[in-house]
């Protein structure tokens, strides 16, 4: 009976975390699902940073560390401020390298993010 009581307080507690970011989600451009996988990055680096439920163990920080950068790079795509440089070269070798480090970071270490 407990579990249940957690886990439906933690549900509750989820569709509030997600409202804002549901609600302003837009289904014609990428920069979208940029923020909500941003969003889910930022709540489990949340998670795993201060919930006493969180198992620790050896490669905790380094993963914490890939998360944070893929948060970085999200951030960047999100702003998509690389026009400024006003070279078009720089915008897209740039643009390609946070996109290189969400994705290939997310390829090569998410199934490793779990608790």
């Amino acid at each position: 009976m407990i579990i249940w009581f957690k886990n439906f307080w933690r549900g509750v507690k989820n569709i509030f975390q997600w409202i804002p970011v549901i609600y302003n989600d837009r289904h014609w451009d990428y920069v979208f699902i940029f923020i909500i996988l941003k969003h889910k990055l930022d709540l489990m680096l949340q998670y795993r940073k201060h919930d006493s439920a969180m198992m620790h163990y050896v490669k905790e920080e380094e993963d914490n560390e890939k998360i944070k950068k893929v948060i970085e790079a999200l951030d960047r795509l999100i702003k998509d401020e690389y026009w400024e440089s006003k070279d078009y070269d720089k915008e897209v070798i740039e643009k390609q390298k946070d996109l290189d480090i969400v994705f290939n970071t997310l390829n090569n270490d998410i199934l490793g993010w779990w608790d």
